[in-house]
């Protein structure tokens, strides 16, 4: 029996978990590279960013013949990552519930000196008192929920190490660390982070209620008479029931108030948190037992907060890094210029070898060298004298040395001996050196046209990070 069915946001993680662990596999030929292209609004075949449109094969080729260099992306340069939330005194944040998306405020990062070394902790927000906003940031590594003395419960997920944020950390995102398997726990070093993460792991409570809110139903408003009217009480002390009878080894207990009958804002305080639920837990008055059908008691994921980090937090993107140093590997010359073309790509073909890429950088872009010192400036257009289709724009210049893409016919390439014009000089080309890779080998998995190009330097380290949104 064939089904089509709706793909969840459990999917859409684990589809990103694969893709990272693929990439990190060693076991397999596959290889992947972050490339640079030049391009201009006139050269991109998608200008009108609409993301909807069709890539054809020519479109690819297009892209393709722009390609200057590739930087290959080591196993260690790829991580599921999140939408960066920096914790902020006085914002208001969201306790995780059920319905929690990765959209919402219900993680923070937060920034502690220890020993007077920053330390870029991760924490989950458990429960959040409502409209009431954070005024103590959550420090420390504990590996146990812990309450602020502003009422708010947090969960220690991780902490950033250093070498993680200098890959994936940027202005809107930051890595998450995959959960500690089995295999490396055993291995696992005292003190570091990923020990604390164990710590968490381990310790994690299955069954728990931290966080308790009004039920919002298809056809329920917090203002309407359903909600508003169910008890006249301003206060009310509740506790939570296992929804199969069953008996929690700890009760949550919560208050909540509001300023008068009439209002529909109920605030909440909790006062001792929960372990030891089945399933569909809900609230009743501690007084008389009567069922509080307008609250909602959230039942922990899975084997409990904190069991498991990238999928806890909706780790549904994952970003790809390569770090670039014009000095090594003859790239001095192309660190130069701009670019406004990123992307990334599976198996390229190494043209000496003609076997899978390997090397940890390729020139792609094709380079002559002439018989004098090469006036060219870039972005110059040259033609082999009495034939324009024969045509190359300069995208670097190294004395002799012209580094270009081909701007002419693909079928037209340039040779030894050729006499090349344009409009600063005329040169004869001594040695046509062809691009390090096969043209039109291995697969795109990525193409991203930069509205504003980037400037490159031979005096700094670039780092390409290439986003994939799954």
């Amino acid at each position: 029996m064939a089904t089509i069915g709706k793909i969840t946001p459990e999917l859409k993680t684990l589809i990103a978990k694969s893709a990272r662990d693929e990439v990190r596999n060693t076991s397999n030929d596959d290889t992947y590279y972050a490339y640079i292209a030049y391009t201009d609004s006139e050269d991109y075949p998608f200008h009108d960013s609409d993301l909807s449109e069709n890539v054809t094969d020519s479109d690819l080729i297009n892209v393709y013949k722009n390609i200057v260099t590739m930087h290959r992306v080591l196993p260690g340069g790829v991580s599921r990552v999140i939408r960066r939330k920096n914790w902020v005194k006085n914002r208001v944040y969201s306790g995780w519930n059920t319905d929690t998306s990765n959209d919402s405020d219900y993680y923070v990062m937060s920034t502690e000196i220890v020993q007077g070394v920053p330390r870029q902790n991760v924490y989950k927000v458990l429960f959040a008192p409502s409209l009431t906003a954070s005024t103590v940031a959550p420090t420390g590594s504990s590996s146990l929920p812990f309450k602020t003395s502003d009422n708010h419960w947090w969960q220690y997920m991780y902490t950033i190490t250093n070498s993680d944020a200098i890959l994936f950390m940027t202005e809107d995102f930051m890595p998450v660390p995959e959960r500690v398997s089995r295999e490396e726990s055993q291995t696992v070093t005292s003190g570091t982070s990923r020990y604390d993460q164990l710590q968490v792991q381990n310790n994690a409570i299955s069954g728990s209620i931290f966080n308790v809110r009004i039920k919002h139903g298809p056809n329920e408003r917090p203002d309407s008479d359903k909600l508003r009217g169910f008890t006249s009480k301003n206060t009310v002390k509740m506790r939570g029931v296992d929804g199969t009878g069953a008996t929690p080894t700890q009760v949550f207990k919560a208050i909540a108030t509001r300023d008068s009958e009439q209002s529909a804002v109920w605030k909440f305080e909790v006062i001792q948190y929960g372990k030891g639920y089945t399933a569909l837990p809900y609230a009743v008055d501690s007084e008389n037992d009567s069922e509080l059908k307008c609250y909602r008691l959230d039942l922990s994921p899975g084997l409990g907060h904190g069991a498991d980090a990238g999928d806890e937090l909706q780790a549904r993107d994952v970003m790809l890094t390569s770090r670039v140093i014009p000095l090594e590997n003859g790239f001095a010359d192309l660190a130069v210029g701009e670019f406004s073309m990123i992307g990334l790509m599976k198996n390229p073909i190494d043209a000496s070898t003609n076997l899978i890429g390997t090397k940890d950088y390729y020139t792609v872009a094709k380079k002559i060298t002439c018989d004098n010192t090469a006036l060219f400036s870039i972005n110059d257009t040259f033609f082999k004298n009495g034939d324009s289709d024969t045509a190359g724009k300069v995208i670097a210049v190294s004395g002799k040395d012209v580094f270009y893409i081909n701007s002419g016919k693909l079928r037209k390439t340039f040779t030894d001996s050729d006499s090349i014009i344009s409009t600063a000089h005329n040169n004869v080309i001594k040695k046509a050196t062809s691009a390090e890779i096969k043209f039109n080998s291995g697969k795109f998995l990525s193409v991203d046209y930069l509205e504003k190009a980037l400037q490159r330097s031979k005096d700094q380290i670039e780092s390409l990070n290439i986003l994939l949104r799954l």
